[in-house]
């Protein structure tokens, strides 16, 4: 996204943020394989940043990816610069940020639940349209 942008179908970016200790986060993954298959075609772009440090946390999240059949892309930030920069330095997971073609965060959803996943859904929808 942004000016610069090397996917001009992108419509809108679902950043999320996750680690293979929080629960929540691991509820979260197989709806986010859910709104990339149903909104990619449509340029919704999903990406995944995993911010385990340990190597244990990180073959886990692998774990995750194979059991959850994941197909969009899991940035592993080791070192959690990515995360210090999207999130601060309090880590609430899951974080999702709906990021606009050109750049500006649409919004951000702190936690997971069966209603938030719904919002989510009309918010994608809405962006792509």
């Amino acid at each position: 996204v942004g000016p610069n942008a090397a996917d001009k179908d992108t419509r809108l970016v679902l950043l999320s943020f996750m680690a293979s200790f929080c629960g929540p986060c691991k509820k979260e993954l197989p709806y986010l394989q859910k709104l990339h298959e149903t909104y990619g075609a449509k340029g919704l772009r999903v990406v995944l940043v995993s911010i385990d440090d340990k190597e244990e946390g990180q073959k886990l999240i692998d774990e995750l990816i194979e059991k959850n059949k994941v197909t969009f892309p899991v940035l592993k930030d080791r070192f959690q610069l990515v995360a210090r920069r999207w999130l601060g330095t309090q880590f609430p997971l899951p974080s999702v940020f709906l990021v606009k073609p050109d750049g500006t965060i649409a919004t951000v959803h702190r936690g997971y639940s069966e209603e938030a996943s719904t919002l989510l859904d009309k918010e994608v929808q809405a962006a792509i349209k």
